[in-house]
């Protein structure tokens, strides 16, 4: 007898995991590492990431800006302790002042 069918989002959703899992396992990754935004979109990824990995493989890394509201900062830290082993606060200010050291060096290219 055949199992009973998945309801439509149930079988996406599924779908997601096992393709993640797969697409992970047959590129010799253990480990996967993800952006958290505290946005649902993160938190679907964790979710499935999670589900595909469990939570000792999945590793966030949240980098906040001085636009992230402090509701998306307090997702952001409830979706990783609910899905990530480790995770981390690495805000983004100072690789993005970083990121102008190359003006110099663009000045004058194409732009697309």
């Amino acid at each position: 007898m055949l199992p009973e069918p998945l309801e439509p989002h149930a079988e996406v959703y599924a779908a997601l995991v096992l393709g993640t899992r797969d697409y992970l396992a047959k590129n010799g990754f253990s480990d996967a590492v993800m952006g958290l935004s505290g946005g649902i979109d993160s938190a679907l990824v964790a979710a499935i990431a999670t589900d595909a990995l469990g939570p000792e493989h999945v590793h966030a890394l949240a980098m906040p800006s001085r636009y992230s509201s402090e509701g998306s900062r307090s997702d952001a830290t409830l979706v990783a302790e609910r899905s990530a082993s480790t995770w981390r606060w690495w805000p983004w200010s100072p690789p993005r002042r970083g990121l102008g050291m190359l003006s110099p060096l663009l000045a004058g290219a194409p732009r697309a």
